[in-house]
């Protein structure tokens, strides 16, 4: 996976292939503990309920008594390995489930979490950070660092 350059008038920082992937892993961990947070039975309904008609894991069984489980787990294990199969149809739009994961992050995510979700799915496209806000984002990594969800001496 590629790296992540920041830069400015006084130099550069690198954030390294291996450390933008683990973005992605703290995105999808977040999105796994707050699903398993919930009601199993009722989370595994909904979640069925959101696939599109034709994919395999609606056909191949739905979540119900004991099953929920497993099923939970194959759902989860497809979210991690799934990027663009659209796993959720919503009001006729099919959304691959790196959108949903991101857009979680986003909505319920701790700062640093949600700065996780910004970089690892907008960082292809060029950011700008006003100066103003470079101490914002400064103090986002540090709490980061300090909260364990960001490695120091990684980039």
């Amino acid at each position: 996976m590629s790296y992540i350059q920041f830069q400015d008038q006084q130099g550069s920082a690198t954030l390294r292939g291996v450390e933008r992937f683990r973005l992605l892993s703290l995105v999808q961990d977040s999105t796994e503990t707050l699903l398993r947070g919930q009601r199993p039975a009722e989370v595994a309904t909904r979640l069925h309920d959101l696939l599109p008609d034709d994919h395999e894991l609606r056909i191949a069984s739905a979540p119900c008594g004991r099953q929920t489980g497993p099923w939970l787990q194959a759902y989860l294990a497809a979210a991690r390995s799934i990027f663009n199969d659209p796993l959720v149809s919503y009001r006729g739009h099919q959304l691959a489930l790196l959108t949903m994961q991101l857009n979680t992050a986003m909505a319920v995510g701790t700062e640093p979490l949600r700065l996780a979700a910004r970089l690892h799915g907008q960082c292809e496209i060029n950011c700008w950070v006003d100066g103003p806000h470079r101490t914002w984002l400064a103090d986002v990594v540090e709490c980061g660092l300090d909260s364990g969800s960001f490695r120091a001496g990684l980039g």
